[in-house]
């Protein structure tokens, strides 16, 4: 029997807690997967993110796009935790800032 705390997802065969929302739909592009969810974060209800992995890997990122998600997580990996490539790259494709 389950008895995390939190609605779980599950990732390469792998069930996690998922804390941040209702999940919509998770995404799968080869070894990224990036999670589509409804927020229930004080401040930030009802607005949809895409929070990402690598191989199963917790990112700790979330996106506003899936757009962004996709070119987050790809700089997340080749560039590391604090990488300005995925924002400079959405810059040069014309993503608008919140």
């Amino acid at each position: 029997m389950n008895k995390l705390l939190y609605p779980t997802i599950i990732i390469d065969g792998e069930e996690r807690s998922f804390v941040w929302g209702t999940v919509n739909y998770i995404h799968v592009i080869g070894k990224y997967s990036i999670v589509e969810y409804l927020s229930n974060t004080r401040g930030m209800e009802n607005k949809t993110y895409f929070h990402s992995y690598i191989k199963n890997r917790d990112t700790n990122h979330s996106y506003l796009t899936l757009e962004e998600a996709i070119i987050g997580v790809i700089a997340y990996e080749y560039d590391g935790p604090n990488s300005q490539a995925a924002y400079f790259f959405g810059k040069m494709l014309g993503f608008k800032e919140d």
